[in-house]
């Protein structure tokens, strides 16, 4: 039984160990959003009115590793957030990158038709985000981050999903809303 816990144990840290070292290297590059060389698509909930122009971005990528499809169907899910960070104006903007499956590029765009997510889908049959970004790991863990107006990536993880990540982003977005009211104010005295 003492074996079992000790290599459950020492699993467990080694998948700590590595997920802290694979956000080390993350944090070490920056995202490139080749989004010229991408299809812009629109649900038919397609709303015009929200500013979706920031300078920090929240980045959901779907690759062609997953049904673009299935996720796309359940990608209405990130309205909420979307609309909460119009209605506050917070400087953030939503980026959501589908590369699918060639053999699924037809139901994609008929999944992101009938979606209903507010803002636009940037369909990658050039698979250009992934040649722009490497260094991206395979698993779709990764795939959803909030980057500055440089592409460095600031924080990891989906807030839809996972509780303390959703704080965390908050929190920063918060804390960077203020910083930067502060210095247009300051700026104008």
């Amino acid at each position: 039984m003492q074996v079992l816990t000790l290599c459950m144990l020492e699993s467990c840290y080694n998948n700590k160990a590595k997920t802290l070292h694979t956000l080390e290297e993350l944090k070490e590059n920056r995202i490139r959003l080749p989004l010229n060389k991408m299809d812009e698509v629109r649900s038919d909930n397609f709303d015009k009115s929200i500013s979706n122009k920031g300078s920090l971005r929240l980045v959901v990528y779907i690759d062609s590793f997953q049904c673009s499809p299935c996720l796309i169907d359940k990608i209405f899910q990130w309205n909420d957030k979307i609309m909460e960070a119009d209605k506050i104006k917070d400087n953030l903007s939503f980026v959501f990158i589908v590369a699918p499956k060639r053999k699924q590029i037809e139901d994609t765009y008929l999944s992101i038709e009938s979606c209903g997510l507010v803002v636009p889908i940037y369909v990658d049959t050039a698979y250009a985000f992934n040649e722009a970004n490497l260094f991206l790991p395979k698993s779709n863990v990764y795939h959803t981050f909030l980057i500055d107006g440089k592409g460095k990536i600031l924080i990891v993880g989906n807030p839809l999903t996972n509780g303390k990540i959703d704080k965390l982003m908050r929190n920063f977005i918060k804390t960077n809303l203020k910083m930067k009211h502060h210095a247009n104010n300051t700026s104008k005295v």
